[in-house]
């Protein structure tokens, strides 16, 4: 029987293979080996790390700030789900409604409001306020404008008698009366507050 020629690997088939054995291994080997030590701090940036690559789980717990979190983004916390309401009220139910009205001999001008109010003057130092909304239940306040003349006030809602200034006798209005620092009746510029029922 012939025998069949076995021929030796040339030199550079050798270094291919050494080659090739090294390449396949090496990166298995880098990884075996490799640890946070050996890396210099800050060289790593956020392009090296791969997209969703990284949980929660990986990052050093209380280590992420509100510096480093868009706020933003963050959505409503679950059990923050009611904090925009009060007993299931909206803020707009807590606000209080406001007017600044003038008194003259003349009549009344309102110079400023939060909305829905007119006055009528019932005589010297007596006006009739209509809010444009039921005042029962609701808290009332009253000063005089410390840039007009001084002088008392006071006010209370018009609903529930018959005996009010001008007939007013519902619950939108609020009587309110001016007087000078002697106590007798005068026109002075007031401030009222209707606070939430």
């Amino acid at each position: 029987m012939r025998r069949i020629p076995v021929r030796r690997p040339s030199p550079g088939l050798v270094v291919a293979v050494v080659a090739l054995v090294l390449a396949l291994g090496g990166g298995a080997y880098a990884a075996a080996t490799i640890t946070g030590k050996d890396i210099k701090n800050g060289s790593i940036t956020g392009k090296d790390i791969k997209k969703g690559s990284l949980t929660g789980k990986q990052v050093k717990k209380a280590s992420i700030t509100g510096k480093q979190v868009k706020e933003s983004s963050l959505g409503q916390v679950p059990t923050a789900a009611n904090a925009a309401q009060l007993d299931g009220q909206a803020p707009s139910a807590f606000q209080a409604d406001w007017v600044l009205v003038q008194g003259t001999a003349t009549g009344a001008t309102v110079l400023a409001q939060s909305g829905g109010f007119s006055v009528a003057r019932l005589g010297t130092g007596v006006y009739s306020v209509d809010l444009g909304s039921s005042a029962v239940r609701r808290p009332l306040s009253a000063t005089i404008n410390v840039g007009g003349a001084a002088g008392f006030v006071s006010a209370a809602p018009c609903g529930g008698t018959a005996n009010n200034p001008g007939g007013v006798n519902d619950n939108n209005h609020v009587l309110v009366v001016t007087q000078a620092t002697n106590a007798t009746a005068a026109d002075r510029t007031f401030y009222l507050e209707v606070g939430p029922s």
